[in-house]
């Protein structure tokens, strides 16, 4: 447990110093973290998203409600059958630590923006640092996308979704080409 903390901070260039202050607590407090004490949510949740980590990934203790699974599936650290039963942290994570890949496809999603209100930057970077980066979203005047809200009961909510990333995503960041 104390390895992945001292590799997430060597990962994100923080010391024991850096990294109280990064979080407003004592430094001290992270010797105690470092030496095996689990913080408190709250400070977990501010010292994963720091690191850019998840909180699961540098204390799987403090989640009793994440078991691991057989040996077989050792390497999976979660599952999840609907986009909305992710934790916000993991997608911010996902985001913050990707470094060759990033791929959105989907009918529409604007949480990402609502998660993350300077996405665009954010992956416009992460592009001109050599990140791939696919974004596909679907054009919210297209028939397909009335049929799928229909098919879905949405109630007339999938177009006005759909048209998220379009207002949001500033192409003026990036070299994206857009097809």
């Amino acid at each position: 447990m104390t390895q992945r903390l001292e590799s997430a901070m060597l990962r994100a260039g923080f010391d024991s110093a850096g990294l109280a202050s990064a979080v407003n607590v004592d430094v001290k407090t992270v010797n105690r973290w470092l030496a095996g004490r689990i913080p408190h949510r709250r400070t977990r949740l501010q010292v994963a998203q720091a690191l850019c980590e998840s909180e699961e990934s540098l204390w799987p203790s403090s989640r009793p409600d994440i078991q691991k699974g057989a040996p077989a599936t050792a390497e999976v650290l979660a599952a999840y059958a609907h986009r909305a039963e992710i934790p916000n942290d993991l997608w911010i994570s996902l985001l913050h630590r990707a470094t060759e890949r990033i791929d959105i496809i989907g009918y529409a999603y604007p949480f990402v923006f609502e998660l993350l209100p300077n996405a665009s930057e954010m992956i416009a970077a992460k592009c001109r640092a050599g990140c791939v980066v696919r974004l596909g979203f679907a054009d919210p005047d297209c028939s397909h996308v009335l049929e799928r809200d229909t098919l879905e009961q949405m109630g007339g909510t999938l177009p006005t979704g759909s048209a998220t990333p379009y207002r949001c995503w500033d192409r003026s960041h990036t070299p994206l080409d857009a097809r």
